[in-house]
Parts: C-alpha cells; structure tokens; sequence
C-alpha cells in the first residue's frame, strides 16, 4: 500500500521530508498526527488493525479511534502533550475498532521537530492482553491453543521424522528389488489407456527403456503378434480383470516364451486408467520340457515294445503247456494232470492279458479294471466251459485305474476264484456267477457270488490250496479276502483293497 499522507501543500505539510515507506513494512499500526490532532499518515498495519479505510481516518481527528466518552478530554490531553511531554514516551490507552470491539493499546510516542518546533506526533500502537474480566479465560484459552499448536507441532516434528524413516526403508527396499531382478528374466511394464508404454524395468525385447517408452505394440512387435497382444490387453482394459498366461513372441529371429500377468490400473474412483505387465522368460523350461516330453515319449515307445515281447513270450509259454496236454492226453492217467496244467495256462494267460492291455494303451502308468476283469472272465469262461454249459456271468464293473504291479496280483487272484467257481460251485453245469467291482474314495471291492453248490468255509480254508493263493495274491496288494458261503446256497468272495498304493519302506 502506498503511504498516504494530507492533501497539503508540501511547504505546509511536516512530514514532506520523512521517508514514510519505511513504516510500511512494520507490524505495529503506525499513525502520524499534526498539532492539533488531525492524523497526516497511516500505515497499512494501522488500517489492519483498526478495521478502517483510507477515507475514513485521512485528515479525520485522531479521536475517531477512541471511545466516544473519551474524545474531547483525549483532544486537550493531546495537545498538552505536544506541548509538555518528553521526546519520546509511553503511554496505555483504551481504543475502538470499526466493529465497535473496545481494545487496550500501547502507544509509544514520538516527535517529529523543524528546528526547535514540534510540528507533528508520531505513535507507534500495539495491543495489550486485555485487562477485563473475562481477560483470565482468554489468556486461559490462549494458552491452550498455544499448546494445541505446540503438541500439532510436536506430532509433525515426529510424523516428518517416522516420514523419512520410512522413505529411507523404501529406498533401500527398492534398492534390494532392483539388485534381485536386475539379473532375473522378469520384465515389468506400464501403459497408458491407449496402450502406450510409460514405464519399462528391464526390457529383454533387444531395445532399451528410451526406444520403448512412448510406443506401442504395433511399433515394437510384427504385426500378427502385435495383434495378438493388443486384443489380450484391450480385453484387461475394457473388463477389468487381470490376466495371467503363457504367450510367445519373436526375438532374434526364434520363438521366446513368456508367462504373463497383465493387471488393470486404477484411478481412485476405481476407472481403468491402463494397465501393467508382469512378464518372465520361460524359454528355458519350455525348452526342457520338450526334451524331457520326448524323452518320455522315447521310453513309452520302448516300454510299449517290451510288453509286446512279454505277452509273445508267455504266449509261446502257454503254446508249450498246450502241446504237453495233448501229450498228457495219450499217456494212461494223464488226464488227472490235465486241470493243473489248464489252471497254469489261465494263470499264465492273466499276466499276459496284462502285458497286452499295456501294449495298446494309452497309458502305461495303469491299467483299466473293468476292461481287464471283462476281458479276463471271457479268456476263463473259453478255456473251461463247454457248449452245452449253462452258467451264465453277470458283471457290472465300475472303472477303477491301478498300476501294474497290484493288478497282476489282483488277476492271478481272480483268474483262481472265477476258474473255481465254474469247476466246482455247478455239479449240474447250470447257474449263475455275478461280478462286480465297486469303489469309492479310498478302497475298491472286487465281489465273485455264485448260486451254486456253495461249501464249508472251516473245511475249505483248511484243503483248498487255491484259495490260499487268492489270500497270498490278495495281502500283495494290502488287501483283503473275506469269503461265506453255505452247502446248497453258493458262496461269496469279496476282495477289498486301498486305492492308493502303500509306500514300501
């Protein structure tokens, strides 16, 4: 504000020769008055303080800024003062504002002379903590904002310090990060909602941040692949879900593999502002895993080809226990040996059915039961009965899956009880044989029932060599064999065996 001064003549006016703008830069409300109180200047401190305009105090008698009471005694007071006071004194007063608040002030007065002659009054006015009643609650209440502002004071000091503590931890945590992946194959990537690159941490593509960071997809990539990857990242955008998946792009020339996560970024109001990517090089594993694929493809070919060698062999095995029966044929008493070599042959032909279903299968770690046990009780049912048999075979076989080892023990088991069931449960050579093969979770029961002649399970378990087998083949898989049966009512077999395979120690 530009110092205002009387509308005088300048010979006329006392304070032509003060350099008035130094007081505008002070505090304190400033005021300049001549003899008879009319007031020549006014700071802007003055107007701040006092609520007032230049209008309003401008050539106006000091007195306005007093209590109405106090006007015409303040007046002769004042120009006692210019006559009879010190050069420079102190004085308290009571003043009003413009909005009619009383106030105390501390006046310091001064003197502006020409010559040996007083020619105007200059004071220097600050307020007083107020001396009225109610001056203990204000001090009171400005203490306490004092303290307010000394405990926020206090609380920034340390909320600036635990600031940079925490600045320093995430420095030197991005330090670590940057140092890990500087040698990793993990790229990281951010663009902007139209697929422009604004952010690249260790670009493997052959260019570096400078020749990445603006572009987009179409600018770094062929154009197919550039495609393909602007449709998968157009997709994050406009649904905002992540995606995460396996991709492959050019680069020098070959095919690299990536495993990429692509992540919307959000603006707080939850708009997809773009997105970031998260790739890693997985060319190496891709590439380990072909080998180990045909590695294992090589040893599927050469396990196929030995189990085509294993059946052909006990194929020519059964071919001689074949020729021997016909020669135990001619020989007197031979026929008693026949059932023993017709029981080695279907033992023989179970481990083979096996070898078989493994040569054409599709997988070589287990074996299909329900298929075997079909294909097992045809081979059974060929090689013992007779045309003019009637026993007929129902099955009804869930599918369960086991490895090769438990199912040769299984078959030897089962091939034993079908092949007793139609020597001996049918005196009559008519009835019925159900099978059935169920499991759930964590077991599986393979179940044999006849309605034939049925037996004495003490004499039996006592005599029958058989069954003996089927408990042995039967403890080999960490099964079970429970076995009822009545003289005249037939008989049950259950086999009851884990799932899973126990581990051997």
């Amino acid at each position: 504000m530009e110092p205002v001064v009387t509308q005088t003549k300048e010979e006329s006016n006392p304070i032509t020769s003060v350099p008035l703008s130094i007081f505008e830069s002070a505090k304190e409300a400033i005021v300049i008055t001549d003899p008879d109180g009319l007031i020549l200047f006014v700071n802007s401190a003055f107007f701040r303080f006092y609520g007032v305009s230049k209008k309003d105090v401008i050539g106006k008698s000091i007195s306005i800024v007093l209590p109405e009471a106090a006007r015409e005694f303040a007046i002769i007071k004042y120009k006692d003062a210019f006559r009879s006071y010190p050069d420079i004194v102190q004085v308290e007063a009571e003043a009003i504002r413009a909005d009619g608040k009383l106030t105390r002030v501390d006046s310091r007065i001064g003197f502006i002379t020409q010559g040996d002659r007083r020619v105007a009054m200059i004071s220097y006015v600050s307020p007083l903590i107020p001396d009225a009643p109610d001056a203990v609650g204000e001090a009171e209440q400005l203490i306490g904002v004092v303290k307010d502002k000394l405990t926020a004071n206090s609380m920034l000091v340390e909320s600036v310090s635990k600031l940079n503590e925490a600045k320093d931890a995430l420095k030197k945590n991005f330090e670590m990060f940057h140092l890990a992946l500087k040698n990793s194959k993990v790229m990281f990537f951010s663009q902007d909602i139209e697929l422009r690159y604004t952010w690249v941490f260790h670009p493997n593509l052959g260019d570096s941040e400078e020749k990445i960071i603006g572009k987009g997809e179409y600018d770094i990539f062929p154009k197919e692949t550039a495609y393909r990857i602007t449709r998968l990242k157009e997709k994050v955008i406009r649904t905002g879900k992540p995606f995460r998946g396996e991709v492959i792009l050019p680069y020098r020339g070959e095919d690299t593999y990536f495993d990429l996560t692509v992540e919307p970024l959000r603006l707080p109001d939850g708009t997809v502002k773009g997105i970031t990517t998260a790739a890693i090089d997985i060319t190496d594993q891709k590439q380990i895993q072909k080998e180990l694929e045909a590695m294992i493809g090589e040893k599927e070919v050469m396990l196929r080809e030995i189990h085509h060698r294993v059946k052909n062999n006990l194929a020519i095995i059964q071919s001689l226990f074949e020729f021997s029966k016909m020669r135990l044929s001619e020989e007197e008493n031979g026929a008693s040996l026949l059932p023993i070599f017709e029981d080695c042959q279907n033992r023989i032909r179970s481990m083979a059915l096996i070898h078989e279903n493994l040569y054409s299968a599709r997988s070589l770690g287990s074996i299909s039961l329900r298929e075997y046990i079909e294909q097992l009780t045809e081979n059974v049912k060929s090689s013992i009965l007779f045309d003019q048999d009637k026993i007929e075979v129902i099955c009804n076989l869930q599918e369960v899956p086991l490895d090769i080892d438990r199912t040769i023990h299984l078959g030897m088991a089962f091939n034993e009880l079908l092949t007793n069931c139609f020597r001996h449960a049918f005196p009559k050579r008519s009835g019925r044989i159900q099978i059935s093969l169920t499991s759930n979770r964590k077991e599986a029961e393979l179940k044999i029932e006849d309605d034939g002649q049925g037996f004495n399970p003490d004499r039996k378990k006592r005599t029958s060599l058989g069954l003996n087998l089927v408990e042995a083949m039967a403890k080999k898989i960490s099964g079970t064999l429970e076995s009822s049966g009545t003289p005249g009512e037939g008989s049950v077999f259950r086999i009851v065996f884990p799932l899973e395979k126990p581990e051997l120690f």
